[in-house]
């Protein structure tokens, strides 16, 4: 019995990297730019954050806020496929069905076309910041995604980032793998 213990530990040990789903912003479509340096453009036509879902593993819907620092609105928001359910609104709290299971790792789920803070006279934000948060229409209030038996996980989420002088964005890291054999020389 022992042997089988050890062998089922070293086998989850050796499975590779654990990260839970996440739910991130960021200023073009492919998902690794989280900061966008000024000037917006004043028309809003091309002021836009992705909400990008990565690290996924197979997932039919998400739920989440997103926080604004500099006061702008979201002129508007659509849905990465057409086939997706929205309830809310990102600023308020949003419930996003994806009307199937996504077995991509990373897929865009809403693109927020913001305003430019000066052209609607807001005094301009050295450095702005959207933060994705728990919902807080939810009961109690969560950031999740579902996996695609309908069960909730818990999401970390992204922060984005305009301006100067503001701090670096990344996403979250995964635990390093290793093998028993790396394990076993920390105790040696």
């Amino acid at each position: 019995m022992k042997k089988v213990l050890i062998l089922a530990t070293c086998l989850s040990m050796c499975a590779g990297a654990a990260l839970a789903d996440h739910i991130g912003l960021y200023n073009e479509a492919a998902g690794t730019n989280c900061f966008r340096l000024l000037p917006w453009a004043p028309d809003g036509a091309s002021n836009f954050v992705y909400v990008i879902q990565k690290f996924n593993t197979g997932s039919t819907g998400s739920e989440f806020k997103i926080n604004n620092t500099s006061g702008a609105p979201f002129s508007a928001f659509t849905n990465g496929l057409a086939t997706f359910l929205t309830i809310g609104a990102p600023e308020s709290g949003i419930s996003v069905s994806y009307g199937q299971c996504m077995g991509a790792a990373s897929f865009l789920i809403i693109r927020l076309r913001y305003a430019d803070d000066e052209a609607l006279g807001l005094a301009p934000v050295p450095c702005g910041k959207m933060e994705v948060v728990e919902n807080p229409g939810a009961v109690p209030p969560v950031r999740q995604t579902a996996d695609c038996n309908s069960f909730p996980h818990p999401a970390t989420g992204g922060t984005f980032y305009w301006g100067t002088g503001c701090p670096g964005c990344a996403d979250p890291t995964a635990t390093a793998a290793t093998t028993w054999g790396g394990v076993k020389a920390l105790y040696r």
